[in-house]
């Protein structure tokens, strides 16, 4: 197992609304320094990634590796050093407990 050697931070979306009636997707953090893992996905695993999918879904550019209690679920983004992955699937992929794997996208252009 690759060691857990970065601390990120999860974040959950929240819908608002604002003064104009508008729904309006704000980040909440859920959770700070986080054990994980960030590898960049390589080039094999996206093609096959982008054949599984059909070109209809995001197609992952990182995976992230978390401890097994770390609650993190699609849907969430990961802050580490300014930048951020939004989460795409996540599973325990040895079914062992030992650690959950979640395949994310890098978000461009995201401050904090």
């Amino acid at each position: 197992m690759i060691g857990l050697n970065q601390l990120v931070s999860i974040e959950r979306a929240t819908e608002t609304v604002n003064d104009l009636g508008e729904s309006i997707k704000t980040w909440a953090t859920v959770a700070e320094s986080v054990q994980a893992r960030i590898i960049s996905a390589s080039p094999l695993e996206r093609q096959g990634m982008a054949a599984v999918a059909g070109g209809e879904h995001e197609v992952a550019t990182h995976k992230i590796l978390f401890h097994s209690t770390a609650d993190v679920r699609p849907g969430d983004r990961v802050a580490f050093l300014n930048e951020y992955y939004e989460i795409l699937s996540v599973e325990d992929v040895d079914k062992m407990g030992h650690h959950k794997e979640a395949w994310a996208v890098y978000v461009e252009g995201v401050t904090s």
